[in-house]
Protein backbone atom coordinates (compact mmCIF):
# COMPACT_ATOMS: atom_id res chain seq x y z
CA UNK A 1 0.00 0.00 0.00
CA UNK A 2 1.56 3.43 -0.81
CA UNK A 3 0.19 5.68 1.50
CA UNK A 4 2.43 8.77 3.80
CA UNK A 5 0.91 10.21 7.05
CA UNK A 6 -2.02 12.99 6.97
CA UNK A 7 -1.67 16.44 8.44
CA UNK A 8 -4.84 17.04 9.70
CA UNK A 9 -6.64 20.16 9.61
CA UNK A 10 -6.18 22.64 12.11
CA UNK A 11 -9.67 24.56 13.44
CA UNK A 12 -8.02 28.02 11.73
CA UNK A 13 -7.55 26.50 8.36
CA UNK A 14 -10.41 24.26 8.09
CA UNK A 15 -13.60 24.37 10.29
CA UNK A 16 -13.29 20.90 11.80
CA UNK A 17 -17.10 18.50 11.72
CA UNK A 18 -17.98 20.14 8.73
CA UNK A 19 -15.67 17.90 6.35
CA UNK A 20 -14.97 13.55 5.84
CA UNK A 21 -11.58 12.53 6.42
CA UNK A 22 -10.72 10.68 2.39
CA UNK A 23 -9.64 7.35 2.26
CA UNK A 24 -5.85 8.25 1.67
CA UNK A 25 -3.93 4.39 0.96
CA UNK A 26 -5.20 1.49 -0.78
CA UNK A 27 -5.99 0.83 -4.49
CA UNK A 28 -9.07 2.47 -6.12
CA UNK A 29 -11.97 0.34 -4.54
CA UNK A 30 -10.27 -0.66 -1.69
CA UNK A 31 -12.37 2.03 0.53
CA UNK A 32 -15.60 0.95 0.43
CA UNK A 33 -15.24 -2.32 2.36
CA UNK A 34 -13.32 -0.29 4.60
CA UNK A 35 -16.35 2.34 5.32
CA UNK A 36 -18.76 -0.01 5.56
CA UNK A 37 -16.83 -1.54 8.35
CA UNK A 38 -16.58 1.42 10.16
CA UNK A 39 -20.58 2.14 9.39
CA UNK A 40 -21.26 -1.26 11.25
CA UNK A 41 -19.18 -0.26 14.24
CA UNK A 42 -20.60 2.87 14.54
CA UNK A 43 -23.63 1.30 14.87
CA UNK A 44 -22.61 -1.69 16.61
CA UNK A 45 -21.04 1.18 19.46
CA UNK A 46 -24.07 3.60 19.04
CA UNK A 47 -21.29 5.77 18.23
CA UNK A 48 -21.28 8.74 15.65
CA UNK A 49 -17.79 8.97 14.36
CA UNK A 50 -15.28 6.52 13.54
CA UNK A 51 -11.54 6.77 11.59
CA UNK A 52 -9.14 4.03 11.28
CA UNK A 53 -5.56 4.10 10.68
CA UNK A 54 -2.38 2.97 11.06
CA UNK A 55 0.69 3.79 13.65
CA UNK A 56 3.68 3.65 12.13
CA UNK A 57 7.45 4.65 13.62
CA UNK A 58 7.56 7.36 10.57
CA UNK A 59 3.55 8.48 11.88
CA UNK A 60 -0.22 8.27 11.23
CA UNK A 61 -1.58 6.60 8.09
CA UNK A 62 -5.79 7.27 7.73
CA UNK A 63 -7.35 4.53 5.57
CA UNK A 64 -10.93 5.57 6.08
CA UNK A 65 -13.18 7.84 7.84
CA UNK A 66 -16.88 8.16 8.64
CA UNK A 67 -19.15 10.36 10.28
CA UNK A 68 -19.65 14.53 10.20
CA UNK A 69 -16.65 15.21 12.86
CA UNK A 70 -14.63 12.04 11.88
CA UNK A 71 -12.17 15.68 10.67
CA UNK A 72 -12.13 16.52 14.40
CA UNK A 73 -11.54 13.35 16.01
CA UNK A 74 -8.71 12.57 13.59
CA UNK A 75 -7.37 15.79 15.02
CA UNK A 76 -7.46 14.32 18.34
CA UNK A 77 -5.70 10.89 17.46
CA UNK A 78 -2.74 12.68 15.98
CA UNK A 79 -2.13 14.75 19.01
CA UNK A 80 -2.38 11.70 21.07
CA UNK A 81 0.03 9.43 18.48
CA UNK A 82 3.02 9.42 20.50
CA UNK A 83 0.67 7.93 23.88
CA UNK A 84 -1.13 5.21 21.72
CA UNK A 85 2.36 4.05 19.99
CA UNK A 86 3.22 3.63 23.77
CA UNK A 87 -0.19 1.88 24.80
CA UNK A 88 -0.95 -0.04 22.15
CA UNK A 89 1.04 -3.48 22.23
CA UNK A 90 -1.06 -6.08 21.22
CA UNK A 91 -4.68 -6.53 20.88
CA UNK A 92 -6.42 -3.52 23.58
CA UNK A 93 -9.65 -1.71 24.15
CA UNK A 94 -8.17 1.89 25.54
CA UNK A 95 -11.31 3.95 26.84
CA UNK A 96 -13.89 0.71 27.80
CA UNK A 97 -15.68 3.14 30.66
CA UNK A 98 -16.47 0.51 33.63
CA UNK A 99 -15.12 -3.09 31.91
CA UNK A 100 -11.67 -2.44 32.74
CA UNK A 101 -9.70 -5.56 32.81
CA UNK A 102 -9.60 -8.53 30.21
CA UNK A 103 -12.50 -8.69 27.75
CA UNK A 104 -11.67 -12.10 26.12
CA UNK A 105 -7.80 -12.10 25.32
CA UNK A 106 -8.52 -8.39 24.67
CA UNK A 107 -6.97 -6.33 27.56
CA UNK A 108 -9.40 -3.50 28.27
CA UNK A 109 -8.16 -0.44 30.00
CA UNK A 110 -10.69 2.33 31.25
CA UNK A 111 -8.69 5.53 30.26
CA UNK A 112 -8.25 6.68 26.85
CA UNK A 113 -5.48 8.76 25.05
CA UNK A 114 -7.78 10.18 22.57
CA UNK A 115 -10.14 12.73 23.96
CA UNK A 116 -13.70 11.59 23.85
CA UNK A 117 -13.12 8.37 21.89
CA UNK A 118 -12.90 4.62 22.66
CA UNK A 119 -9.97 2.98 20.70
CA UNK A 120 -9.91 -0.22 18.91
CA UNK A 121 -6.59 -1.59 18.80
CA UNK A 122 -4.08 -4.22 17.71
CA UNK A 123 0.29 -4.10 17.23
CA UNK A 124 0.77 -6.77 14.13
CA UNK A 125 4.62 -6.37 15.40
CA UNK A 126 7.19 -4.21 16.49
CA UNK A 127 6.94 -1.29 13.98
CA UNK A 128 2.85 -1.39 12.95
CA UNK A 129 0.15 -0.93 14.55
CA UNK A 130 -3.55 -0.72 13.66
CA UNK A 131 -6.52 0.95 15.11
CA UNK A 132 -9.80 2.62 14.83
CA UNK A 133 -10.94 5.34 17.09
CA UNK A 134 -15.34 6.12 17.41
CA UNK A 135 -16.47 8.96 19.45
CA UNK A 136 -18.12 9.47 21.93
CA UNK A 137 -16.95 6.85 23.63
CA UNK A 138 -19.10 7.70 26.76
CA UNK A 139 -22.49 7.40 26.28
CA UNK A 140 -25.08 6.95 28.73
CA UNK A 141 -25.38 3.25 27.83
CA UNK A 142 -21.97 1.67 28.11
CA UNK A 143 -21.18 -1.08 25.38
CA UNK A 144 -21.28 -4.17 27.31
CA UNK A 145 -18.48 -6.99 27.48
CA UNK A 146 -20.26 -9.48 24.34
CA UNK A 147 -20.68 -5.69 22.30
CA UNK A 148 -17.28 -4.99 23.01
CA UNK A 149 -15.53 -8.21 22.17
CA UNK A 150 -17.63 -8.40 18.85
CA UNK A 151 -16.78 -4.45 17.68
CA UNK A 152 -12.93 -5.87 18.33
CA UNK A 153 -13.14 -9.33 16.20
CA UNK A 154 -14.98 -6.65 13.28
CA UNK A 155 -11.85 -4.35 13.94
CA UNK A 156 -9.45 -7.06 13.14
CA UNK A 157 -11.10 -8.04 10.31
CA UNK A 158 -10.50 -4.33 9.07
CA UNK A 159 -7.04 -4.79 10.00
CA UNK A 160 -6.48 -7.82 8.01
CA UNK A 161 -7.81 -6.21 5.34
CA UNK A 162 -5.60 -3.23 4.88
CA UNK A 163 -2.35 -5.16 6.11
CA UNK A 164 -3.36 -7.64 3.04
CA UNK A 165 -3.63 -4.49 0.71
CA UNK A 166 -0.62 -3.16 1.97
CA UNK A 167 1.53 -7.02 1.17
CA UNK A 168 -0.49 -7.00 -2.42
CA UNK A 169 0.21 -3.64 -3.54
CA UNK A 170 2.92 -2.96 -5.94
CA UNK A 171 5.24 -0.84 -3.96
CA UNK A 172 8.96 -0.66 -4.86
CA UNK A 173 9.86 -4.69 -4.02
CA UNK A 174 9.82 -7.55 -5.53
CA UNK A 175 8.33 -10.16 -3.53
CA UNK A 176 4.80 -11.77 -4.10
CA UNK A 177 2.68 -13.22 -1.88
CA UNK A 178 4.17 -17.09 -1.77
CA UNK A 179 6.76 -15.61 0.20
CA UNK A 180 4.73 -15.61 3.28
CA UNK A 181 5.64 -19.07 3.69
CA UNK A 182 9.42 -18.01 4.54
CA UNK A 183 7.57 -15.60 7.07
CA UNK A 184 6.21 -16.12 10.71
CA UNK A 185 5.71 -13.15 13.04
CA UNK A 186 8.34 -10.90 12.09
CA UNK A 187 10.98 -13.49 11.34
CA UNK A 188 12.31 -14.72 7.91
CA UNK A 189 13.88 -17.38 6.32
CA UNK A 190 13.34 -20.36 4.27
CA UNK A 191 16.05 -22.61 5.52
CA UNK A 192 15.12 -25.80 7.26
CA UNK A 193 16.30 -24.59 10.53
CA UNK A 194 14.24 -21.39 10.32
CA UNK A 195 10.93 -23.31 9.55
CA UNK A 196 11.70 -25.50 12.75
CA UNK A 197 11.60 -22.60 14.88
CA UNK A 198 8.36 -21.08 13.56
CA UNK A 199 6.93 -24.16 14.11
CA UNK A 200 7.82 -23.97 17.75
CA UNK A 201 7.06 -20.67 18.53
CA UNK A 202 3.94 -20.84 17.36
CA UNK A 203 3.76 -23.87 19.70
CA UNK A 204 5.38 -21.77 22.53
CA UNK A 205 2.77 -18.56 21.66
CA UNK A 206 0.12 -20.83 23.73
CA UNK A 207 1.76 -21.99 26.29
CA UNK A 208 2.88 -19.87 29.75
CA UNK A 209 6.16 -22.15 30.23
CA UNK A 210 9.69 -20.29 30.47
CA UNK A 211 11.88 -20.04 27.45
CA UNK A 212 15.97 -20.23 27.27
CA UNK A 213 17.39 -18.42 24.24
CA UNK A 214 20.48 -18.83 22.88
CA UNK A 215 22.28 -17.62 19.74
CA UNK A 216 25.16 -15.13 18.49
CA UNK A 217 24.40 -11.71 18.74
CA UNK A 218 22.92 -10.46 16.05
CA UNK A 219 20.53 -13.65 15.33
CA UNK A 220 17.53 -12.46 16.48
CA UNK A 221 16.89 -13.38 20.02
CA UNK A 222 14.95 -10.26 20.46
CA UNK A 223 12.64 -10.69 17.67
CA UNK A 224 11.98 -14.70 18.53
CA UNK A 225 10.95 -13.27 22.35
CA UNK A 226 8.12 -10.87 20.82
CA UNK A 227 7.15 -13.73 18.28
CA UNK A 228 6.29 -16.04 20.95
CA UNK A 229 4.59 -13.68 23.08
CA UNK A 230 2.54 -12.10 20.69
CA UNK A 231 0.85 -15.23 20.19
CA UNK A 232 -2.11 -16.42 21.44
CA UNK A 233 -1.72 -16.81 25.30
CA UNK A 234 -0.57 -13.44 25.98
CA UNK A 235 -1.36 -11.16 22.57
CA UNK A 236 -2.58 -7.77 24.31
CA UNK A 237 0.04 -8.05 27.33
CA UNK A 238 3.00 -6.05 28.33
CA UNK A 239 6.37 -7.30 26.98
CA UNK A 240 8.98 -5.60 29.15
CA UNK A 241 12.68 -5.89 27.68
CA UNK A 242 15.80 -5.63 29.89
CA UNK A 243 19.57 -6.34 28.95
CA UNK A 244 21.43 -7.54 32.11
CA UNK A 245 24.75 -6.56 31.04
CA UNK A 246 23.54 -2.84 30.47
CA UNK A 247 23.76 -1.85 34.12
CA UNK A 248 25.82 -1.76 37.19
CA UNK A 249 24.72 -4.50 39.98
CA UNK A 250 23.27 -2.05 42.15
CA UNK A 251 20.96 -0.44 39.54
CA UNK A 252 20.05 -3.23 37.76
CA UNK A 253 18.49 -4.70 41.11
CA UNK A 254 17.05 -1.75 41.65
CA UNK A 255 15.02 -1.70 38.20
CA UNK A 256 14.31 -5.52 38.38
CA UNK A 257 12.72 -5.42 41.74
CA UNK A 258 12.31 -1.77 42.76
CA UNK A 259 13.05 0.10 45.95
CA UNK A 260 10.97 1.97 48.52
CA UNK A 261 11.63 5.53 49.85
CA UNK A 262 14.33 5.96 51.67
CA UNK A 263 16.07 2.38 50.43
CA UNK A 264 19.62 4.55 49.49
CA UNK A 265 20.61 7.90 48.42
CA UNK A 266 18.37 9.65 45.99
CA UNK A 267 15.72 7.17 46.75
CA UNK A 268 13.24 9.93 46.96
CA UNK A 269 9.59 7.61 46.13
CA UNK A 270 8.48 4.21 45.77
CA UNK A 271 9.27 2.45 42.62
CA UNK A 272 7.80 -0.38 40.94
CA UNK A 273 10.44 -2.63 39.65
CA UNK A 274 10.22 -4.51 36.07
CA UNK A 275 9.21 -7.30 37.20
CA UNK A 276 5.91 -5.80 38.65
CA UNK A 277 5.93 -3.86 35.44
CA UNK A 278 5.32 -7.51 33.78
CA UNK A 279 2.60 -9.03 36.01
CA UNK A 280 0.67 -10.80 33.95
CA UNK A 281 2.83 -10.41 30.68
CA UNK A 282 6.46 -11.37 29.69
CA UNK A 283 10.15 -10.65 30.82
CA UNK A 284 12.63 -10.47 28.08
CA UNK A 285 15.89 -10.86 30.35
CA UNK A 286 18.81 -10.54 27.60
CA UNK A 287 22.14 -11.49 27.79
CA UNK A 288 21.20 -13.16 31.68
CA UNK A 289 25.07 -14.58 31.92
CA UNK A 290 26.01 -11.52 32.42
CA UNK A 291 23.32 -11.69 35.62
CA UNK A 292 25.17 -10.98 39.05
CA UNK A 293 25.83 -14.08 41.50
CA UNK A 294 23.49 -12.24 43.96
CA UNK A 295 20.62 -11.45 41.50
CA UNK A 296 20.67 -14.84 40.51
CA UNK A 297 20.00 -15.97 43.92
CA UNK A 298 16.87 -13.08 44.30
CA UNK A 299 15.59 -14.53 40.39
CA UNK A 300 15.52 -17.96 41.64
CA UNK A 301 13.03 -16.99 44.30
CA UNK A 302 10.60 -15.43 41.68
CA UNK A 303 10.71 -18.20 39.50
CA UNK A 304 9.99 -20.70 42.00
CA UNK A 305 7.80 -18.53 44.54
CA UNK A 306 6.11 -16.11 42.42
CA UNK A 307 7.41 -13.35 45.31
CA UNK A 308 9.45 -10.03 44.55
CA UNK A 309 10.94 -7.89 47.15
CA UNK A 310 11.53 -4.05 46.72
CA UNK A 311 14.53 -2.60 48.15
CA UNK A 312 14.29 -1.63 51.31
CA UNK A 313 11.27 -3.69 52.24
CA UNK A 314 10.50 -6.29 54.12
CA UNK A 315 7.12 -7.18 52.99
CA UNK A 316 6.79 -9.42 49.59
CA UNK A 317 4.91 -8.74 46.62
CA UNK A 318 3.22 -11.76 44.06
CA UNK A 319 4.07 -11.32 40.67
CA UNK A 320 2.82 -13.45 37.58
CA UNK A 321 5.49 -12.92 34.98
CA UNK A 322 6.50 -15.15 32.13
CA UNK A 323 10.12 -14.91 31.72
CA UNK A 324 12.22 -15.74 28.48
CA UNK A 325 16.13 -15.12 29.10
CA UNK A 326 18.77 -15.23 25.79
CA UNK A 327 22.20 -14.46 26.21
CA UNK A 328 25.07 -15.22 23.37
CA UNK A 329 27.39 -17.33 25.74
CA UNK A 330 27.53 -21.27 26.30
CA UNK A 331 25.20 -21.06 29.76
CA UNK A 332 26.23 -24.99 30.24
CA UNK A 333 29.44 -24.11 30.39
CA UNK A 334 29.61 -21.08 32.77
CA UNK A 335 27.93 -23.15 35.20
CA UNK A 336 30.38 -25.72 35.33
CA UNK A 337 33.10 -22.46 35.01
CA UNK A 338 30.75 -21.35 38.70
CA UNK A 339 29.62 -18.36 36.88
CA UNK A 340 25.67 -19.16 36.88
CA UNK A 341 23.41 -21.00 39.68
CA UNK A 342 22.85 -24.88 37.96
CA UNK A 343 19.52 -24.39 39.86
CA UNK A 344 18.71 -21.54 38.05
CA UNK A 345 19.72 -22.54 34.65
CA UNK A 346 17.75 -25.68 35.06
CA UNK A 347 15.01 -23.20 36.00
CA UNK A 348 14.80 -21.01 32.97
CA UNK A 349 15.83 -24.12 30.60
CA UNK A 350 12.09 -25.41 30.24
CA UNK A 351 12.47 -24.97 26.76
CA UNK A 352 15.41 -24.03 24.91
CA UNK A 353 15.99 -22.89 21.42
CA UNK A 354 19.22 -21.97 19.83
CA UNK A 355 19.36 -19.95 16.81
CA UNK A 356 21.73 -20.80 13.91
CA UNK A 357 23.99 -17.88 12.87
CA UNK A 358 23.60 -16.98 9.31
CA UNK A 359 26.48 -18.40 7.86
CA UNK A 360 24.84 -21.71 8.94
CA UNK A 361 21.51 -20.90 6.94
CA UNK A 362 22.92 -19.22 3.78
CA UNK A 363 20.36 -20.16 1.70
CA UNK A 364 18.36 -17.23 3.45
CA UNK A 365 20.73 -14.61 3.21
CA UNK A 366 19.21 -13.78 -1.02
CA UNK A 367 15.61 -13.37 1.37
CA UNK A 368 16.51 -11.53 3.98
CA UNK A 369 18.22 -9.29 1.57
CA UNK A 370 15.07 -8.84 -0.75
CA UNK A 371 13.43 -8.47 2.69
CA UNK A 372 15.13 -5.95 3.88
CA UNK A 373 15.65 -4.12 0.60
CA UNK A 374 12.32 -3.88 -0.11
CA UNK A 375 11.87 -2.10 3.96
CA UNK A 376 14.44 0.49 3.38
CA UNK A 377 13.84 1.15 -0.29
CA UNK A 378 10.14 2.09 0.60
CA UNK A 379 11.48 4.42 3.81
CA UNK A 380 14.16 6.01 2.02
CA UNK A 381 11.64 5.86 -1.19
CA UNK A 382 14.03 4.43 -3.88
CA UNK A 383 13.40 2.09 -6.50
CA UNK A 384 13.44 -1.57 -6.57
CA UNK A 385 17.32 -2.79 -6.03
CA UNK A 386 18.44 -5.72 -7.78
CA UNK A 387 22.05 -7.19 -7.46
CA UNK A 388 24.29 -8.92 -9.79
CA UNK A 389 25.76 -12.61 -10.20
CA UNK A 390 29.09 -11.25 -8.78
CA UNK A 391 27.62 -9.52 -6.10
CA UNK A 392 25.17 -11.79 -4.75
CA UNK A 393 27.79 -14.40 -4.84
CA UNK A 394 29.91 -12.11 -2.63
CA UNK A 395 27.06 -11.96 -0.23
CA UNK A 396 26.57 -15.27 -0.01
CA UNK A 397 30.63 -16.42 0.74
CA UNK A 398 30.70 -13.76 3.78
CA UNK A 399 30.73 -15.17 7.05
CA UNK A 400 28.37 -12.64 8.57
CA UNK A 401 29.95 -12.58 11.96
CA UNK A 402 27.50 -9.94 12.55
CA UNK A 403 24.45 -12.53 11.73
CA UNK A 404 21.19 -10.53 10.63
CA UNK A 405 22.12 -7.34 11.84
CA UNK A 406 25.09 -7.05 9.87
CA UNK A 407 23.34 -7.97 6.59
CA UNK A 408 20.62 -5.53 7.51
CA UNK A 409 23.34 -2.79 7.90
CA UNK A 410 25.08 -3.61 4.71
CA UNK A 411 21.50 -3.33 3.05
CA UNK A 412 20.61 -0.07 5.02
CA UNK A 413 24.16 1.04 3.05
CA UNK A 414 23.68 0.05 0.33
CA UNK A 415 20.38 1.49 -0.14
CA UNK A 416 22.08 5.38 0.87
CA UNK A 417 24.63 5.09 -1.24
CA UNK A 418 23.87 3.11 -4.10
CA UNK A 419 20.20 3.37 -4.63
CA UNK A 420 19.71 5.57 -7.35
CA UNK A 421 21.32 3.27 -9.49
CA UNK A 422 19.27 0.57 -8.97
CA UNK A 423 21.84 -2.59 -9.23
CA UNK A 424 24.41 -2.94 -7.07
CA UNK A 425 27.84 -4.01 -8.21
CA UNK A 426 30.66 -5.88 -5.94
CA UNK A 427 32.76 -2.75 -6.15
CA UNK A 428 29.65 -0.86 -3.98
CA UNK A 429 29.96 -3.72 -1.25
CA UNK A 430 31.54 -2.95 2.10
CA UNK A 431 35.47 -3.85 2.12
CA UNK A 432 34.27 -6.16 5.34
CA UNK A 433 31.77 -7.75 2.54
CA UNK A 434 34.50 -7.82 -0.26
CA UNK A 435 37.28 -8.68 1.91
CA UNK A 436 36.08 -10.07 4.75
CA UNK A 437 35.75 -13.83 4.00
CA UNK A 438 38.90 -14.13 1.47
CA UNK A 439 42.17 -12.22 1.14
CA UNK A 440 42.57 -9.33 3.07
CA UNK A 441 43.38 -6.49 1.11
CA UNK A 442 41.23 -3.86 3.30
CA UNK A 443 42.82 -0.86 4.35
CA UNK A 444 41.77 -1.64 8.38
CA UNK A 445 45.45 -2.28 9.68
CA UNK A 446 47.30 0.45 8.03
CA UNK A 447 46.59 2.66 10.80
CA UNK A 448 48.10 0.31 13.42
CA UNK A 449 51.53 -0.11 11.16
CA UNK A 450 54.07 2.02 12.52
CA UNK A 451 57.01 0.64 10.30
CA UNK A 452 57.22 2.46 7.20
CA UNK A 453 58.69 -0.35 5.02
CA UNK A 454 55.47 -3.14 6.28
CA UNK A 455 53.20 -0.24 5.60
CA UNK A 456 53.92 0.66 2.13
CA UNK A 457 53.59 -3.24 1.21
CA UNK A 458 50.33 -3.40 2.78
CA UNK A 459 48.85 -0.71 0.52
CA UNK A 460 50.78 -1.97 -2.38
CA UNK A 461 49.01 -5.65 -1.57
CA UNK A 462 45.92 -3.97 -0.98
CA UNK A 463 46.13 -1.67 -4.31
CA UNK A 464 46.99 -4.63 -6.38
CA UNK A 465 44.00 -6.93 -4.91
CA UNK A 466 41.64 -4.68 -5.41
CA UNK A 467 42.58 -3.94 -8.65
CA UNK A 468 42.64 -7.12 -9.74
CA UNK A 469 39.75 -7.83 -7.93
CA UNK A 470 37.60 -5.03 -10.55
CA UNK A 471 39.32 -6.53 -13.55
CA UNK A 472 38.36 -10.08 -12.85
CA UNK A 473 42.36 -10.77 -12.74
CA UNK A 474 42.78 -9.58 -16.36
CA UNK A 475 46.24 -8.61 -15.41
CA UNK A 476 46.65 -6.14 -18.53
CA UNK A 477 43.91 -4.13 -17.45
CA UNK A 478 45.16 -3.97 -13.47
CA UNK A 479 48.48 -2.99 -15.22
CA UNK A 480 47.17 -0.42 -17.19
CA UNK A 481 45.08 0.79 -14.04
CA UNK A 482 47.41 0.93 -11.69
CA UNK A 483 50.14 2.43 -14.45
CA UNK A 484 52.81 -0.32 -14.46
CA UNK A 485 53.74 -2.78 -17.29
CA UNK A 486 52.39 -6.12 -17.15
CA UNK A 487 55.51 -7.92 -16.24
CA UNK A 488 56.09 -5.88 -13.62
CA UNK A 489 52.29 -6.57 -12.00
CA UNK A 490 53.41 -9.95 -12.76
CA UNK A 491 56.61 -9.71 -10.21
CA UNK A 492 54.82 -7.85 -7.77
CA UNK A 493 51.81 -10.70 -7.36
CA UNK A 494 54.18 -13.40 -6.56
CA UNK A 495 56.77 -11.64 -4.45
CA UNK A 496 53.51 -10.12 -2.39
CA UNK A 497 52.03 -14.20 -2.51
CA UNK A 498 48.65 -12.73 -4.13
CA UNK A 499 46.32 -16.01 -5.17
CA UNK A 500 43.25 -15.38 -6.90
CA UNK A 501 40.50 -17.00 -4.59
CA UNK A 502 39.88 -21.15 -5.62
CA UNK A 503 38.37 -21.17 -9.15
CA UNK A 504 36.17 -24.48 -8.55
CA UNK A 505 35.09 -22.50 -5.40
CA UNK A 506 33.74 -19.42 -6.68
CA UNK A 507 32.07 -21.74 -10.05
CA UNK A 508 30.36 -23.89 -7.32
CA UNK A 509 29.85 -20.27 -5.48
CA UNK A 510 27.69 -19.45 -8.42
CA UNK A 511 26.18 -22.72 -8.65
CA UNK A 512 24.77 -22.39 -5.56
CA UNK A 513 23.54 -19.03 -6.18
CA UNK A 514 21.60 -19.72 -9.04
CA UNK A 515 20.19 -23.15 -7.42
CA UNK A 516 18.58 -20.95 -4.59
CA UNK A 517 17.52 -17.93 -6.75
CA UNK A 518 15.64 -20.67 -9.17
CA UNK A 519 13.61 -21.82 -6.06
CA UNK A 520 12.16 -18.21 -5.42
CA UNK A 521 9.13 -17.02 -6.38
CA UNK A 522 10.36 -13.62 -7.50
CA UNK A 523 13.23 -13.96 -9.65
CA UNK A 524 11.71 -14.14 -12.87
CA UNK A 525 10.01 -11.36 -13.00
CA UNK A 526 12.70 -9.47 -11.49
CA UNK A 527 15.29 -10.89 -13.90
CA UNK A 528 12.88 -10.07 -16.72
CA UNK A 529 12.69 -6.41 -15.31
CA UNK A 530 16.16 -5.38 -15.38
CA UNK A 531 18.12 -7.21 -17.83
CA UNK A 532 21.56 -8.61 -16.56
CA UNK A 533 21.29 -8.22 -13.00
CA UNK A 534 19.68 -10.96 -10.43
CA UNK A 535 17.35 -9.26 -7.58
CA UNK A 536 18.04 -10.17 -4.12
CA UNK A 537 16.75 -13.95 -3.36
Amino acid sequence: MNAAPVRMPTNESHPAGALDLEVVSGRSGDGEPLSQGLRLLRELLDAGDAVLFSILPRGLVFHAAVGEGSARLGQHVTAAAEVLRAQVQGACILGAGAIAGNVGRVSALEVSPVEGALVLAERRNRDVAFAVAVSPARSPNLPSTVVLRFAHAIFRDLARLVHRHERGAPQTGLLDQDWEKHRYAGLVGRSRQMHRLFGTVGKLASSDVNVLVLGESGTGKELVARAIHDGDLYAGRKFVAQNCAALPEALLESELFGHCKGAFTGALFDKKGLFEEAHGGTFFLDEIADMPMALQIKMLRVLQDGEIRRLGETRTHRVAVRIIAATNKNLRREVERGRFREDLYYRLNVVKLELPPLRRRREDVPLLLRYFADQVCVRLQRPSLHFTEEAMQRLLEHDWPGNVRELENEIERLVALYGDEGVVQPFMLSERVRYGSGADWSLDRLEEIRDLHQASEYLERALIGRSLERHAWNKSRAAAELGVSRQGLIKKVKRLRLQRPDAAGRASGRRRVRAIQNELPFVAAAAESTPGAVPAG
